[in-house]
């Protein structure tokens, strides 16, 4: 009886410590990912219809284009990923898949429309292991 016990807490204590392993491995990265949106990259794009995003938990990004840009797909998503986009002006365009058909297609939220940047204008996308979907939008 006290052999079945004493395996039975060393098994407890073996999902214990690697429940905390993991834990801390989460936390690791959430911390990395939250230092990294306390200053945004600014991605620009140049004649590009696409561009790749970092981070696992969440990323925020001053979008730049150099002349009137549709962007069609973002990469390198994570599933779960929340995407923070900031507009600084009209010459980007973010084009709405409606029903994304191309991998890491963006899927706005209303009627099927691009949505045109505007200075200071933010955009929220939730990377759901296939496509980006939209869950919030600020024109400030």
């Amino acid at each position: 009886m006290k052999y079945v016990l004493g395996v039975v807490i060393m098994t407890l204590l073996l999902v214990v410590i690697g429940q905390a392993q993991d834990l801390t491995t989460e936390l690791a990265f959430f911390l990395r990912d939250l230092r990294a949106m306390q200053s945004a990259t600014t991605t620009t794009v140049d004649a590009a219809t696409t561009f790749a995003v970092t981070g696992s938990y969440e990323a925020r990004i001053t979008l730049a284009c150099t002349g009137a840009e549709t962007i069609n797909t973002i990469t390198s998503g994570v599933t779960g990923m929340r995407l923070y986009i900031h507009n600084t002006d009209t010459d980007c365009t973010i084009a709405d898949d409606d029903a994304p058909t191309a991998a890491d297609a963006i899927d706005l939220t209303g009627a099927a429309t691009n949505d045109v940047g505007a200075a200071k204008k933010v955009i929220g996308l939730l990377y759901n292991g296939t496509d980006w979907e939209q869950f919030t939008e600020s024109d400030n």
